[in-house]
């Protein structure tokens, strides 16, 4: 399919996942947040659908990180995205879709977080140890990551969230 979406004030506010499969390549839409993303409101994307080319650009067999930083990078006020669409991709997801989350992202505290919504657990790591601090204290592939100190990382864009978790 050829889909051709205009960008916002703060870009696309897509989100991708890459293949659960880790030899292999591939970037799929993971529109988590519906209600925040312009391409989403215009219904033309669907929850796995797998990036093939942007504007001319190709992104089939490329990682999903590499890909973001391609859209990231594009300065036209249009992107013309071909995407495969297929019955059951979202089984190759490495990250599955969104099923419930908070309504009122922006005024939610995050002890009201935790309290209110089933799942959402505090988990403590100590960085520098050699071993992966996340998986030791229980944070597995999929999980999202609502806060890192106090610093609400919902709707945070992937540098953001880097920095946050590097300090």
């Amino acid at each position: 399919m050829l889909i051709e979406v205009e960008k916002g004030a703060n870009g696309l506010g897509l989100s991708l996942a890459g293949n659960k499969n880790r030899s292999k390549m591939s970037s799929f839409l993971c529109v988590g947040y519906t209600q925040m993303v312009k391409a989403a409101k215009m219904d033309v994307f669907q929850v796995g659908d797998e990036l093939l080319e942007v504007n001319g650009m190709v992104l089939f067999n490329r990682c999903h990180l590499n890909v973001s930083a391609v859209i990231r990078g594009i300065m036209t006020p249009t992107c013309k995205f071909v995407v495969l669409r297929r019955e059951n991709s979202v089984d190759d997801m490495a990250v599955k879709p969104i099923t419930h989350f908070p309504v009122d992202l922006e005024n939610e505290k995050i002890e009201d977080l935790i309290a209110s919504h089933p799942g959402v657990r505090t988990v403590t790591t100590k960085k520098g140890e050699h071993d992966s601090p996340a998986e030791k204290s229980g944070l597995s592939v999929g999980d999202m990551i609502l806060a890192v100190n106090k610093t609400k990382l919902i709707g945070a864009d992937y540098e953001l969230a880097a920095s946050v978790l590097k300090k």
